[in-house]
C-alpha cells in the first residue's frame, strides 16, 4: 500500500512540475522571453520562494527523478555549449573577437570576485561567483541582433565569437578554481595535477573520441535517431563519470566531448544538435531550470546583507562587459558604438551561469543566499537583455 502512494505521490508531483513548465513557458514565450525562464520562475513558485509545494531540499530521495532529469539537463547545456566551439575556428576568427572575450570574461571576473572578498565572503564563494557571473548567455541577444536585421554586421560576428570564447574559458576558469581550492584554501598539487590531467583530457577528446564516435555512427547503422541518442548519451555519460573521479566535476568531461564531437562531419554534428535541443527543449530543459527554482530560495534575500550582495553583483556583474569590450579596443579597430553594443549584448547571463551555481551549492561551495542572488541576477538579466540588445545595436550601422 505504502509502495503505491509512493507511486501516487511522485505522479501527481510531476503533474504539478509539468503543468508549471507548461503554462508559465507558454507565457514567457507569448511575451517572447526565453521559455526556460519562465521554467525557473516555476520552479521559485512551487518552491520554498513561493507556495513550498515541492521541498526538494528536505526530502531529495523523494524526488531522485527530478534531480536526474534536472541533472541530465544541465549536462546537456554543457555538452552542447562543446558542441558548438570550434577551436579553429575561434582562431581564424580576428583578434577583436577574442580580445573582447577575454577582457570582458577577466574584468567580471575581477569585479565580482573582488566586490565578494570586500561583502565578507569566504574566498572559494567569492571566485565561485565571479566565475559563474563572468559568463555571458547570447541566446536572447542574438535573436534581438537578428530581428533588428543586424546579423550580418561587422559587430554581430565578432559578438558570436566573443561569447563563445567566453563560455569556453568560464568553463575552464571554473574547473580550475573548483580544483585549486578543492580542499580548503590555495592547493598548489591540486592545481597543478589539474593542468596535467587536463591537458591529457583536452588531447584525447581532439584526437581519440572523433575518430571513435564517427566509427561508432557508422558501424551502428547510422543515422537512426535512436542510435545516435543512445551513443552520444553514452559517451556523455561516461565522460561525466571518469571527469567526477579525475577532474573533480563531471560536468568538464562532458563539455571536452561536446568540443570533440564539434569536429565531426557536419552532417553528424547536425543530426545530434537537433536532437539533443529537441530531447532538452521538452523535458530536460525545463527539468533543470524547475530544479533551480526549487533549489533558490528568494526568501534568503530578506536579509539586508544578500540584498546588498544582489544589487552590488547585478551593477558590477553588467559593468565589467561593458568595460571590457571598451577595454579591448585597444588592440581592435572597433568603433565606441561597435563595442559598447557588444559589451551591452554580453551583460545577459543565462543556463550556464545557473549550472555553475548549481554545480557549486551541491559541493557545499556556495550558501543559499548567495545562490538566490544568482537566480535573481539571471532572471533581471535576461528579461532585460532584449532592450540592452536593441540599445546597443540600434547606433551600429547595417
Amino acid at each position: 500500500m505504502m509502495y503505491g502512494n509512493i507511486i501516487l505521490s511522485s505522479i501527481v508531483d510531476f503533474l504539478w512540475v509539468v503543468l508549471a513548465a507548461l503554462v508559465f513557458s507558454w507565457i514567457f514565450r507569448k511575451a517572447r522571453l526565453p521559455p526556460i525562464l519562465g521554467a525557473m520562475i516555476a520552479g521559485l513558485l512551487l518552491g520554498p520562494s513561493g507556495l513550498n509545494v515541492i521541498h526538494l531540499n528536505q526530502n531529495p530521495l523523494a524526488y531522485q527523478w527530478l534531480i536526474f532529469l534536472g541533472s541530465m539537463g544541465g549536462l546537456i547545456l554543457i555538452f552542447l555549449v562543446g558542441l558548438e566551439s570550434n577551436i579553429r575556428e575561434i582562431i581564424s576568427f580576428s583578434r577583436e573577437g577574442i580580445s573582447i572575450g577575454l577582457f570582458g570574461l577577466f574584468v567580471s571576473f575581477v569585479l565580482v570576485s573582488g566586490f565578494g572578498i570586500f561583502m565578507g565572503l569566504p574566498v572559494i564563494q567569492a571566485l565561485v561567483l565571479g566565475t559563474a557571473l563572468s559568463i555571458s548567455s547570447s541566446i536572447s541577444a542574438l535573436t534581438t541582433i537578428m530581428s533588428m536585421r543586424k546579423g550580418s554586421t561587422r559587430a554581430a560576428k565578432i559578438f558570436s565569437v566573443s561569447s563563445l570564447v567566453d563560455d569556453i574559458f568560464g568553463l575552464i576558469l571554473l574547473f580550475l578554481v573548483i580544483t585549486s581550492f578543492s580542499k580548503g584554501g590555495f592547493n598548489p598539487v591540486g592545481f597543478l595535477s589539474f593542468l596535467l590531467v587536463l591537458a591529457l583530457f583536452w588531447i584525447v577528446s581532439l584526437t581519440v573520441i572523433p575518430k571513435i564516435s564517427a566509427w561508432a555512427y557508422r558501424y551502428f547503422d547510422y543515422p537512426s535517431e535512436q542510435t545516435t541518442t543512445l551513443l552520444t548519451l553514452i559517451f556523455i555519460i561516461i565522460a561525466a563519470i571518469v571527469s567526477e573521479d579525475f577532474l573533480y566535476e563531471a560536468g568538464f568531461g562532458v563539455f571536452l566531448v561536446g568540443l570533440a564531437f564539434s569536429t565531426l562531419h557536419p552532417l553528424y554534428k547536425y543530426e545530434i544538435k537537433k536532437i539533443f535541443l529537441n530531447l532538452g527543449d521538452i523535458l530536460l530543459f525545463p527539468a533543470f531550470f524547475i530544479m533551480i527554482g526549487l533549489n533558490a530560495n528568494l526568501r534568503a534575500l530578506a536579509d539586508p546583507y544578500w540584498l546588498e550582495v544582489a544589487l552590488g553583483i547585478l551593477v558590477l556583474a553588467g559593468l565589467g562587459k561593458v568595460l571590457g569590450a571598451l577595454v579591448s579596443r585597444v588592440l581592435s579597430r572597433l568603433s565606441i558604438a561597435e563595442s559598447l553594443a557588444i559589451g551591452l549584448s554580453l551583460i545577459p547571463r543565462g543556463g550556464i551561469t545557473l549550472v555553475i551555481g548549481t554545480l557549486a551549492m551541491s559541493k557545499g561551495l556556495i550558501s543559499e543566499g548567495l545562490f538566490a542572488s544568482l537566480v535573481i541576477l539571471v532572471v533581471v538579466t535576461t528579461v532585460l537583455a532584449p532592450f540592452l540588445t536593441a540599445i546597443g545595436f540600434s547606433r551600429v550601422k547595417s
